[in-house]
């Protein structure tokens, strides 16, 4: 059988595409490029570990991104807004953890009602923004150090994050467990 060169270079170009895919699967950090990871999601009672049944729901909107500053290093920024609706009774902890789809985990970051964060607010309708204007994001030294990621190591935040390792929930005093949750994912 002969292959044509245009046949040859094609199986080529796969070849090399799936060893460089599989090579990159395999790192430890995938870098974010100048525009960087967003996040858009709903937290549902259904998420939460073992599901719950609630009328209530948060939405979720997240940018990371990398950013040189101008000492020429980089660093990274972490914006959000969370707002929910319909809690069963005031959120009492909010908080990204460690853990895969179906999974719970030890807190990385604390959003409210841990760490040394502030009380969450009182309300079963809310929001809390680390937003851009004014500038307002998350700091390293908010990263607790969990499953190998020490504290305040974004390196090791962004590198769980971009591989799907992290979700958001909110308790409540009804579901100390977790009354809402979603898992993040970057696009």
């Amino acid at each position: 059988m002969k292959w044509s060169s245009a046949w040859t270079a094609a199986l080529a170009a796969t070849v090399v595409a799936a060893v460089l895919l599989t090579a990159l699967a395999g790192t430890q950090y995938m870098p974010l490029g100048s525009t960087g990871a967003r996040i858009v999601a709903t937290l549902t009672p259904f998420e939460v570990v073992p599901p719950v049944y609630s009328d209530a729901m948060a939405h979720l909107e997240m940018t990371a991104r990398r950013v040189r500053g101008t000492d020429g290093n980089y660093s990274y920024e972490v914006y959000y807004t969370l707002s929910w609706m319909r809690l069963s009774s005031p959120p009492t902890k909010i908080y990204i953890a460690v853990g895969k789809q179906g999974q719970t985990g030890p807190v990385i970051v604390w959003l409210c009602g841990g760490g040394d964060k502030p009380a969450c607010p009182q309300k079963t309708w809310g929001e809390i923004t680390y937003n851009f204007i004014p500038p307002l994001y998350l700091k390293a030294e908010e990263i607790q150090g969990v499953q190998g990621v020490k504290p305040g190591d974004f390196e090791g935040f962004m590198t769980l994050l971009l591989h799907n390792a992290l979700y958001i929930q909110i308790e409540t005093e009804s579901f100390p467990g977790g009354e809402v949750r979603t898992q993040l994912t970057a696009r």
